[in-house]
């Protein structure tokens, strides 16, 4: 697997998961947690981005 393929792999799985955490009731607590984790790996992501 190539690395742009791994890549789009992560990106594909977060958004997997920011559907799923939508669907549930969170705590602010939980939310603003992987809200950091989510834009933090989106900002990786997009400076790997060919």
């Amino acid at each position: 697997m190539s690395e742009k393929q791994k890549l789009e792999r992560i990106r594909q799985t977060l958004d997997d998961l920011e559907k799923e955490v939508d669907d549930k009731e969170v705590t602010r607590d939980y939310w603003e947690g992987f809200c950091k984790v989510f834009n933090a790996v989106e900002a990786v992501l997009d400076e790997n981005s060919d």
